[in-house]
Formats: structure tokens, sequence, C-alpha cells
């Protein structure tokens, strides 16, 4: 009677773990390792450096495509591009050292792209900035982007993302950083 209650106790514990336990795991943040969304170019007199990546989407940005999906809430798009220094996290609801000064400052995305394919969506959003006014021999350290829904302030970063892999990246006067992040959602 033990061994036959302990089977059973084993047999429905093996099917709960994998039909509700497994799944529910699916569903939290995960690292972006499957595929890029976030494409950088660096152009500087040193040369041109390309990187992909792919973004985290933070709390807040979840957050906020509860809000617009589920109470119908219109906050805004996520039009607006940071970039500066942070460790990529989901806490995150700004960068933590966000650049605003040499070029460097958030600002609107300046080219969009998208296109719908039945309830499918996908957006390319692309800024690109220019440093400015370092001078010779002075540097910005970066290693992160943003993507927010606020043209300023805290609590409005719906994605972060590592230029590389996390280290910094050196920019010198005259460098033009291009960030295209790439947006698509499959409704299906």
């Amino acid at each position: 009677m033990t061994l036959s209650l302990m089977v059973v106790t084993l047999m429905v514990a093996t099917f709960f773990a994998g039909s509700i336990w497994v799944p529910s795991a699916q569903l939290q943040h995960r690292d972006p390792i499957a595929s890029y969304n976030l494409y950088i170019t660096i152009q500087d007199p040193t040369g041109v450096y390309d990187y992909k990546t792919g973004n985290l989407i933070t709390n807040g940005g979840e957050n906020f495509d509860r809000d617009v999906i589920h109470f119908g809430n219109d906050t805004g798009q996520t039009d607006w591009f940071s970039i500066g220094n942070a460790t990529v996290a989901v806490t995150l609801t700004q960068l933590t050292t966000e650049c605003a000064a040499n070029g460097l400052a958030r600002k609107v995305f300046d080219s969009e792209a998208g296109w719908m394919n039945g309830t499918d969506y996908a957006a390319n959003k692309t800024a690109t900035w220019m440093v400015t006014g370092l001078g010779d021999g002075n540097y910005v350290w970066v290693n992160a982007v943003g993507m927010h829904w606020e043209s300023a302030g805290d609590g409005n970063l719906y994605a972060a993302a590592y230029i590389t892999d996390g280290s910094y990246h050196q920019l010198m006067d005259t460098a033009n950083v291009t960030a295209t992040w790439v947006y698509t959602r499959d409704d299906n």
C-alpha cells in the first residue's frame, strides 16, 4: 500500500513538474542570447565598429506592455533612446549614468520603418549621436543604451542593452554612434 501510494505521488509530481513548473519558468525574464535585435555602429577616426546584441525588457517595460494591452492606456511610444553606463538588469528604471552632454543626450529616434503581417508587427527605430566638444585626448566611456517612452526622467526605461559584452567603449570627439532597435511582436 505504501509503495503504490509513493508511485502515484511520484507520477502526479512528475506530471505537475512537467506541465506547470516548466512553462511558468519560461515566462520569466531571460538573457538575450537567442537573437539580435539591437545593432550599434560606432564610427570614429580609428575605424568603424559594428556590434549586435539582444536587449532585456525591464520590469517597467513589461508593465508598459501590460498597461497598453490590458488597460488600454495610451502611455506613448518607445521613441526615446539614451546612451550611457549601466549593469543591464530587469530592475533598471533608467541607465545608471545617462549621458546628457557632448551630443549624447537622450533623443527621439531619427528614422523609423514599420510593417505588419497579419497580427504580427515590427518596427526598426534608429538614432544617431555625434560626440562633440570633448577636445583632443578626452573621451566618454559608455557600455549601454536604453529605450524609453518619455523624453526625460526616471521610471520610463522600456528596455536596455549592452553595446558589446558589457565592457566599456571609449568615444572620442567627432565619433558617431548609431543604434537601430528592432522591435518585433508576434501576436499569434
